[in-house]
């Protein structure tokens, strides 16, 4: 996905969750497009919030991994 049209998404979902707080589907996938434009600090903060929601969702557990090992690799 481009770049813009990550931006684009990233918006749109946190307009979403403005109405829905705790929705961990939301929380989840905006984290991850935070991942993919490397934004690893603000993916690693938003995933602890989804690991909060849900903390048997195994997979915002190693995408926090993940954010911290790309952060390391800079």
């Amino acid at each position: 996905m481009q770049a813009g049209k990550i931006t684009e998404a990233i918006e749109a979902l946190e307009g979403q969750m403005a109405a829905e707080p705790k929705n961990y589907s939301l929380t989840s996938n905006l984290a991850a497009l935070n991942l993919q434009l490397g934004l690893y600090e603000n993916a690693i903060h938003i995933l602890t919030q989804a690991i909060a929601l849900d903390p048997y969702a195994h997979i915002a557990y190693f995408n926090r991994f993940l954010a911290h090992f790309a952060q390391q690799e800079k």
